[in-house]
């Protein structure tokens, strides 16, 4: 049996041609060895982000990922990171593009967080989206964006969040966008 290595090594680089990702800016985040690594850079997006508007910031380890405030007399605000890269597809003849961002294991129950943000990679820009803790809690059961997540054995209740932006949704608008 012959097997043309050429022509399928050929055919698997036309395809990358196409790979949104191949080549861009953030093209290494596909090469992050691990979850944790990528949450890391994604607390660290969002860091350089509100030491850019100006924000006290610091990173914390429990109830939240991170804290800021705008002076020494205004009160701390503690954030819950989730990070994601864009799955992106080009669809339409390539007139349209098709999004989706997925970020797991946000805990409703977990106390001490006043705000989600969503951290979204995407091959050339990134982009934030943040839900306050109240508005978390009144909506996140009748958010599109929201569904049960995986749960681990001993865990608490999981969401995830979907973001979706197609031919037929678009949720997106259900998140504050900060880095507009």
């Amino acid at each position: 049996m012959y097997i043309n290595v050429k022509k399928l090594i050929e055919e698997e680089l036309v395809k990358k041609k196409d790979d949104l990702w191949v080549g861009s800016l953030h093209e290494g985040w596909l090469r992050l060895p691990t979850p944790q690594a990528k949450g890391k850079i994604g607390i660290e997006i969002y860091k350089k982000f509100l030491e850019s508007k100006g924000y006290e910031v610091e990173r914390i380890s429990d109830e939240g990922d991170i804290r800021y405030r705008k002076d020494a007399t205004s009160p701390w605000i503690k954030d819950e990171v989730k990070v994601s890269k864009a799955t992106l597809k080009v669809t339409h003849n390539g007139t349209k593009l098709s999004e989706k961002f997925w970020f797991n294991q946000v805990r409703p129950g977990q106390a001490g967080w006043d705000g989600i943000v969503l951290v979204g990679i995407y091959p050339e820009y990134i982009r934030i989206w943040r839900k306050d803790r109240q508005t978390w809690d009144e909506t996140y059961r009748s958010l599109h964006s929201v569904q049960n997540g995986l749960k681990h054995t001993g865990q608490e209740q999981l969401e995830q969040v979907t973001l979706v932006k197609n031919s037929r949704t678009n949720n997106f608008g259900e998140w504050e966008e900060l880095s507009e």
